[in-house]
């Protein structure tokens, strides 16, 4: 009787479980975003992307937890501007990839069917931004932060008439097409939008598919966008490593192939794209992909004659696991580990001061020719200058045994940072080991 009444009661809960997700109208999720009808659609609609190039994928509200996709409040802000006026509001690129990815979305950015003109009318604080590459961005101001909004856009003009791209339909640069808008993006996982207004997911290029399976795909003809927009050949090694994904073959021999026309960028848009994979946190793997794909020799020159080398290949190694196992993603340090080797040899046998770390750092870069091709921000540099400094004087004993020198590191503005690159330094030069306890 007992045991009766206990699978009463079981088969109760089961019910009443079971109805309160009917309720809810939200399946189940065993594995994350992609549930079991999710990947389903996915299936279905990918042998089309692979046949044509393009097919719509709309993924339903109710297949997904919403709160996943809760948006900051001034951008939200924006977008309900902009429905309020009767316009569409698509949320697009990493705020959509990140998301799905199970991150909380930031820096926010939208797609809608208003023109830049009118978003000024509709949208409280914004201004018109013309990018280099001519695309048109009005942006929403909430005191130092902004909300991009971009009009969706018409196909290109050197994509138009080419294999696996569709017809446009517009003439000048503007379009109502989401289709169309998505070849202004770069790769498939970025090429996802979130419908604001009613909750769906919209790819139409099998982003959803290469998330799940871990893949970086350009789903342009990389000789087509390459040459066209270098910087997203720079993009697609960074987010590889962003996310440990595999680069698919076409995209990766199109890297290989097109990495020269990363040059046309000049030394400040080589340095923007290259050096936004330093606050990853993920540098084991960056520099291996940077290495990889001739990055790194192409135009961090400085490194030429030790890039190479076993030592500095093992040195590069255990630095790196260790900045990656403290989740360092401060630009500054990975890049001033990345260089110490070659600064801590031309200062040997030299008075370290300050002022001859920074003399000796700009010699390097302009005999090497590297301030050519990379051009580092000048706080980043003198921040920089100010690690390798403070690491020669937490490595010297002198400074160590003089309580007023060593209050001086301790009072300097990277000292924090110092510290970090010490004990990552040190995992490389056991030399180092005795003064990490120091200043830990």
């Amino acid at each position: 009787m007992k045991r009766n009444f206990y699978w009463i009661i079981a088969l109760f809960c089961v019910t009443f479980c079971a109805s309160c997700k009917k309720q809810q109208n939200v399946p189940e999720q065993p594995h994350g975003f992609f549930s079991t009808e999710i990947n389903r659609l996915i299936d279905a609609n990918y042998p089309e992307v692979e046949k044509v190039g393009y097919a719509e994928l709309r993924i339903p509200a109710n297949l997904f937890d919403q709160k996943a996709f809760a948006m900051p409040a001034d951008a939200a802000g924006d977008m309900d501007y902009v429905v309020n006026a009767g316009y569409a509001a698509y949320v697009n690129g990493g705020s959509v990839r990140d998301a799905i990815m199970g991150k909380v979305p930031n820096d926010v950015d939208f797609t809608t069917d208003a023109t830049p003109d009118q978003l000024v009318e509709i949208v409280p604080n914004t201004t018109i931004f013309t990018a280099p590459s001519g695309f048109i961005v009005a942006q929403a101001w909430h005191g130092d932060d902004c909300t991009d909004m971009g009009t969706m856009r018409s196909i290109y003009e050197y994509l138009r008439g080419k294999p696996r791209i569709p017809e446009s339909q517009y003439e000048g640069i503007f379009s109502k097409s989401l289709l169309e808008d998505s070849y202004s993006r770069d790769l498939t996982i970025n090429a996802i939008y979130y419908d604001y207004v009613t909750g769906d997911l919209l790819d139409y290029h099998g982003g959803l598919h290469d998330l799940r399976e871990g893949i970086i795909r350009s789903f342009i003809d990389p000789d087509l966008v390459y040459p066209q927009n270098p910087s997203s050949l720079l993009r697609t090694v960074r987010f590889a490593a962003r996310f440990n994904f595999t680069i698919e073959p076409v995209t990766e021999a199109g890297i290989y192939k097109h990495l020269p026309e990363c040059d046309a960028l000049g030394a400040s848009g080589i340095a923007y794209n290259v050096s936004s994979g330093f606050h990853d946190g993920n540098m084991t793997l960056t520099y291996s992909l940077y290495k990889k794909y001739g990055i790194l020799g192409r135009y961090f020159l400085t490194l030429s004659d030790t890039l190479d080398t076993e030592d500095y290949n093992a040195y590069a190694g255990k630095v790196y696991a260790y900045l990656d196992a403290q989740k360092c993603n401060t630009v500054v340090v990975n890049e001033a580990a990345l260089f110490a080797p070659v600064v801590q040899t031309a200062l040997a046998g030299k008075t370290v001061t300050a002022d001859e770390v920074t003399a000796t750092w700009t010699r390097l870069e302009q005999e090497s020719g590297q301030d050519q091709w990379y051009e580092i921000d000048e706080e980043d540099k003198a921040d920089m200058c100010q690690l390798w400094y403070l690491l020669s004087q937490m490595s010297s004993d002198d400074v160590i045994n003089d309580s007023a020198k060593a209050a001086q590191v301790r009072a300097a503005e990277q000292f924090g940072n110092a510290v970090i690159l010490l004990n990552a330094m040190a995992q490389a030069d056991s030399r180092l080991s005795k003064y990490t306890a120091v200043w830990n």
